[in-house]
């Protein structure tokens, strides 16, 4: 393939010339090109194999620069052309090492050879290149360091692992000395070994380092190496230069030592193994053996065994008693260690420690300890590190074996993988072989004690051959039978047992065991008269190899156990009873019936100790004689183990000399034996359990005592369990029924119980609430300071008694009485909380109504001494004017007279209304005219109102009836306007009162459900307050509901207004727009009554001439009222004394016909005056008047034989046909 050549010559001429002659020397010419920027920039695309580059060339670079450019960028060789070049040119072009010149012009032959010679060149210098590249890898790669010196001794070159084991990197270390760089010394004497490099310089050959020699980095490190120094020898035979060629001898050598090592470690574990095989070796001797090997083959100072004494994690110590020393180094026999400072240091097998790794191994606690103790063991026994070994025996430590170096031992060991597995193997060595010793010990003691124990056991032991002879036997046979061993040894056992014994399936139990099973089976047979029930065990007996030789057996005497397995069984059958049993005297007769099995319960009996009535009743009662149900309980064994509190087991002639004694009486017939047992409950006893038999004396025993006392604390625990279960089920059944709401929760408190009684309450169904917290019942009513302080009191353990305002499901709410209280458990904590609630919602309510009645009862005692004293007015402003009608003629003054009479006939009217609002009382229900008591109300309201409140009625129904009380209509009428006005009391507004008849037909029953069809009354009060919001309009009828602020209202208004209203039959319905304002209408039934006509004016009075004492404390009424008897005719004695009538009557009885008395006078009453009159005169007619008076009414003035009961203020009709008709009568 033609070699490429790419042109650059700036004159075309002699560049198409260049190009002919090149391709006539047979190359390529790629191009031909003027420009050195053209050239670089088309070279990569060409990439010719050479470049004819004129040194001057078109545009801003020369060849030169061109050349450079390309030559850092591209291996292409380049030949400069140029006609002349001065020095400066001459020296930039060498610069970048041209290949060759061709000066122009030029002959072809000149060409052709520097063009040859540069081609040549090129690929000379590539292969150069690569050979570099190949060498310098391979020194690289070496695994051994590489240094090459000239022969002044300066490093040339370094390859890396020479670098790595220098610690010189070969920048820094070429043109250096090598001795600077490569230093070396002798291992065994430290000192500084000659550079071989003059001896190789003079010798001209190789010279070794010797496998002492340490190489010293620059980083002070040193390592053993081997190398070879070897000459470079030029063409005329001279040292040009000196190739070090060396390797890290670490391992090699380390390797070397291992097995040196491995050889002596091998030596020493044959020597261990042949010191532990000596048996006349004690413990302590193998262990001293065992440390004096150890010692020089690890090359350490001292081996020291230290004995555990004590406990290793408390108080004991670690004692040296055991130690191997070096030549030159101190003892430390009897130095003792702490345990408790050995003890953190033994987390592992072996520990290699020094005084640093000590104190960071140890917790801080025990620093202050350590630290002496320590310092101690560095400055007495030259310690500078330890190896620590502990030393277990069978996984118990019983000691450390301390592997010691000094400070002033020159070589010091390594604790290398190798020592450390040698260690181990010599301490397990040792530790075996002791605990072969022991176990051989073990053995013969165990032996000899086996062979002790197989004597003296109770137990039955045998062996048997193959043909199931007997051959041998422990005394305990030889006892059972009677006979030696001589004499058993080589019977069967037929020949042996006779008819003594009975087994099941022996034989073949036997013939199973030769096969190798392990057979038990039960033996009975009676010895001594006794039967005896024997558990026996057979094993296979091997030899040394495994084969079966015969037969071992254990028989042991169960005879007491089988006892006691059924003494066991009945108890426990008889505690199944008690659980099992439901009542009592089932349980009873059960326990009876199991008893039996144990104890004799022919004659059997329990009796119940009432200790108030002081009789013993028998729920269950079986003898052979006697018959008893109950009984008092007297002077019998029965009272006398009640009395005592203890079993009694006594015989015949004990109760006798009882009966002697005085301390018992005899009650039915006396049996031989007769044994009873307390019922005990706590400290009481309750009852007695009793067996007695009446042939055999000695049939009970103290076990049978044991087990009637066992069965008298299941009988007594079914006794409390019965009682606990009624009282159980009373105290359910209480609840379940109680009227109370009974509420129990957790500590938490989440509800875990609610009886029937707060269903019906609170209208929560049990499943509703159990799981949830009480505060479900909360209405809002009662602030958190409350129930902080509700809890506060019951979490303390203290019990809480109060009043809750709660909310029912359906939203209304209700006052209920509460006792809270907390339940604990044994340990005192509390676990429960039981609530027992009380609905007293309606007991407030008449609370209420009661404070209400009280108050007017208040009132009615002011009103009626405020009428007492305005009825006399009005009596003698009455008295008068009708005593001037008589007087006077002229027509206006008899219309004014007539004027003021009737005006008093109006406040008299007005008095009694006043009287009857007011009086105390149950009010009797009476026709009563609404519009009346609307007008009054709506009188004292008005007095109460702001003026920014205008008050508009409608009163239609004004002569409508119902029948009420008038104090409970004025109260209804007081509570609507009163709320009404509060809604209004800060706009102010209008408040609209109206009384209009209307008429319910059945049509109009569904508006209205609670009316019967009729007529009503319908009162509506309306008001434009605030209004009621819609959400809970339904709810202000209820008890303690209110919408005011606290202090402001209680809730009990609207609640006692409907209940007022629902008594009467009627109705009360409310509509109200939040911002617009409220109306209430109120339904009351309509009756209709006659109205009572005026009495017409009487032409004439009734007259008489009789005798009149009058007496009244008021002197215009006894004025007034003596001018008007008299002008009737009536002579008439008159006085303001009670005391002064007293003495006109008693000085002349007989003159009086008739005796008017007022009531209220200062000195005597007139029921007081009457009554003595009375007593003086039985027939005098006596007439009582009065204002108002709380001490006597119409019925008891009749009842004193009072024959009149008149109201002032009396008319002169009134009275002048009041007077008649009792003069008359």
């Amino acid at each position: 393939m033609k070699k490429r050549i790419l042109v650059v010559e700036d004159d075309n001429i002699i560049g198409m010339e260049i190009r002919d002659r090149v391709e006539n020397l047979g190359y390529e010419v790629s191009e031909l090109l003027s420009y050195g920027e053209h050239a670089i920039a088309k070279v990569s695309a060409i990439m010719p194999d050479l470049i004819l580059m004129d040194i001057r060339l078109k545009g801003d670079i020369d060849g030169i620069d061109a050349a450079e450019t390309i030559r850092k960028k591209y291996d292409i060789p380049v030949v400069y052309l140029t006609a002349y070049a001065d020095d400066n040119t001459l020296k930039r072009a060498k610069i970048t090492e041209p290949f060759g010149y061709v000066l122009k012009p030029f002959e072809e032959r000149d060409l052709a050879s520097t063009i040859e010679m540069a081609i040549y060149k090129h690929q000379m210098d590539k292969k150069i290149r690569t050979n570099e590249r190949w060498l310098a890898t391979t020194l690289r790669s070496l695994g051994d360091g590489v240094i090459a010196i000239d022969k002044q001794g300066q490093v040339d070159f370094m390859n890396p692992v020479a670098q790595q084991l220098t610690g010189w990197e070969m920048g820094k270390a070429r043109t250096k000395k090598f001795e600077n760089i490569f230093k070396i010394i002798d291992n065994e004497n430290r000192r500084p070994i000659d550079n071989p490099i003059k001896q190789v310089l003079s010798s001209k050959k190789s010279v070794e380092l010797s496998e002492n020699t340490l190489l010293v980095s620059k980083q002070k490190i040193e390592r053993p190496v081997l190398g070879i120094f070897s000459p470079i020898i030029s063409d005329n035979g001279d040292v040009s230069g000196i190739v070090v060629v060396f390797q890290d001898n670490t391992e090699r050598k380390r390797s070397r030592e291992v097995l040196e090592l491995q050889s002596r470690y091998n030596e020493l574990r044959a020597t261990l193994w042949k010191i532990a095989a000596d048996k006349t070796l004690g413990e302590e001797d193998l262990i001293s053996r065992m440390n004096q090997c150890l010692g020089p083959v690890l090359g350490v100072s001292r081996v020291s065994y230290n004995k555990l004494y004590g406990n290793y994690l408390d108080e004991g110590e670690f004692k040296c008693i055991l130690e191997w020393c070096a030549d030159g180094i101190s003892s430390s026999l009897g130095a003792a260690l702490p345990a408790k400072i050995a003890n953190p240091l033994l987390k592992f097998k072996m520990t290699a420690l020094d005084r640093q790794k000590i104190m960071d191994t140890l917790p801080k606690a025990l620093h202050a300890i350590a630290a002496p103790v320590i310092s101690v063991f560095e400055k007495k026994y030259d310690i500078e590190s330890i190896l620590m070994v502990p030393f277990y025996v069978d996984k118990t430590l019983e000691g450390i074996i301390s592997f010691d170096v000094c400070k002033s031992q020159k070589n010091k060991p390594e604790w290398t993988k190798e020592a450390k597995t040698l260690i181990a193997e010599a301490v397990d060595i040792v530790s075996n072989f002791i605990i072969q010793k022991r176990s051989e010990s073990a053995l013969r003691i165990s032996e000899e004690r086996f062979r002790t124990i197989i004597e003296a056991v109770p137990d039955l032991i045998y062996i048997k051959d193959r043909f199931l002879t007997y051959t041998h036997v422990n005394p305990a046979v030889e006892k059972l039978f009677d006979k030696t061993a001589v004499e058993i040894i080589g019977l069967s056992d037929d020949e042996l047992f006779g008819f003594k014994v009975v087994t099941k399936n022996s034989k073949d139990n036997d013939l199973r065991v030769l096969k190798g099973e392990i057979v038990s089976e039960e033996a009975y047979g009676i010895f001594s008269g006794r039967t005896i029930t024997f558990e026996v065990v057979k094993v296979p007996l091997r030899d040394h190899k495994g084969a079966i030789v015969g037969i071992c057996g254990v028989a042991r005497d169960i005879s007491e156990r089988k006892k006691s397995e059924k003494i066991q069984k009945v108890l426990f059958e008889i505690s199944n009873a008690v659980i099992m049993t439901q009542d009592l005297y089932g349980l009873f007769k059960s326990m009876k019936e199991t008893l039996g099995q144990v104890v004799d319960t022919t004659n059997f009996f329990i009796a119940l100790y009432n200790e108030e009535t002081k009789m013993l009743s028998l729920p269950y009662f079986v003898d052979e004689k006697d018959k008893f149900t109950e009984m008092p309980v007297g002077k019998t064994l029965t009272s006398y183990v009640i009395k005592h509190k203890k079993t009694m087991h006594v015989r015949e002639n004990e109760i006798y000399d009882l009966v002697k004694a005085k301390e018992i009486e005899i009650v039915g017939t006396v049996p031989k034996v007769w044994l009873g047992v307390p019922l005990r409950s706590g400290d009481k006893v309750v009852g007695v359990i009793v067996v007695q038999n009446y042939e055999n004396a000695s049939i009970y025993t103290e076990e049978h005592s044991g087990i009637l006392e066992f069965v008298s604390g299941q009988i007594a625990m079914a006794i409390e369990r019965k009682q606990a279960e009624l009282e159980r089920i009373r105290l359910a059944t209480a609840i379940q029924f109680a009227a109370e709401a009974i509420l129990i929760t957790d500590e938490v408190p989440r509800i875990q119980y609610v009886n029937p009684a707060f269903e019906s309450i609170t209208g929560y169904r049990a499943e509703d609430v159990l799981g949830k917290n009480p505060s479900m019942l909360s209405s809002g009513k009662q602030g958190e300071a409350f129930y902080h302080q509700f809890w506060d009191i019951i979490s303390s353990g203290k019990t809480w008694m109060g009043q809750f305002v709660n909310r029912k499901q359906n939203g209304s709410f209700y006052e209920a009485s509460a006792t809270v209280s907390p339940i604990f458990d044994e340990s005192g904590k509390i676990v429960n909380y039981v609530a027992v609630t009380r609905d007293v919602t309606k007991q407030h309510q008449l609370e209420m109504r009661l404070r209400q009645a009280e108050k007017m009862e208040a009132i009615g005692t002011l009103a009626g001494g405020i009428a007492h004293d305005f009825n006399n007015i009005i009596g003698a402003i009455i008295g008068y004017a009708e005593l001037s009608l008589d007087d006077v003629k002229d027509e206006l003054l008899l219309r004014n007279l007539n004027q003021i009479i009737k005006a008093s006939h109006r406040a008299k009217d007005l008095v009694q209304q006043i009287l009857a609002f007011s009086r105390q009382g149950k009010q009797d229900r009476k026709p009563l005219q609404m519009s009346l008591i609307v007008n009054e109300a709506l009188k004292l309201i008005r007095a109460t109102l702001p003026t920014t409140i205008d008050i508009r009625t409608n009163i239609e129904a004004k002569t409508s009836l119902v029948f009420a009380d008038p104090t409970n209509i004025h109260q209804i009428i007081m509570n609507l306007c009163a709320n009404a006005a509060h809604s209004m009391r800060e706009r102010g507004g209008v408040l609209e009162v109206s009384l209009k008849d209307i008429q319910v037909e059945s049509d109009m029953v569904k508006q209205f459900q609670e009316l019967k069809p009729g007529g009503y009354v319908k009162l509506m009060v309306k008001d434009s307050g605030n209004g009621i919001d819609s959400s809970i309009v339904d709810r202000i009828f209820d008890p303690y509901f209110t919408t005011k602020k606290v202090g402001e209202g209680a809730g009990m208004g609207l609640a006692l207004v409907h209940g007022i209203i629902k008594a009467y039959q009627g109705e009360i319905t409310v509509y109200s727009e939040p911002g617009r304002g409220t109306t209430f209408n109120v339904f009351l039934p309509r009756i209709v009554s006659k109205a009572k006509k005026e009495a017409k004016r009487a032409k004439s009075l009734p007259r008489g001439s009789e005798t009149i004492l009058y007496v009244d404390d008021e002197e215009n009424l006894v004025n007034v009222g003596s001018q008007v008897m008299e002008r009737l005719g009536y002579k008439v004695v008159s006085t303001s004394s009670s005391q002064k009538a007293w003495e006109l009557f008693q000085a002349t009885p007989e003159k009086f016909d008739l005796v008017i008395t007022d009531q209220t006078m200062p000195e005597m009453t007139g029921a007081e005056l009457a009554k003595k009159l009375m007593g003086l005169r039985p027939d005098v007619r006596i007439i009582l008047c009065t204002g108002f008076s709380e001490i006597i009414s119409k019925e008891k003035a009749k009842e004193m034989g009072i024959r009149e009961f008149v109201m002032k203020p009396l008319f002169s009709e009134e009275l002048a046909n009041v007077i008649r008709k009792v003069l008359d009568n």
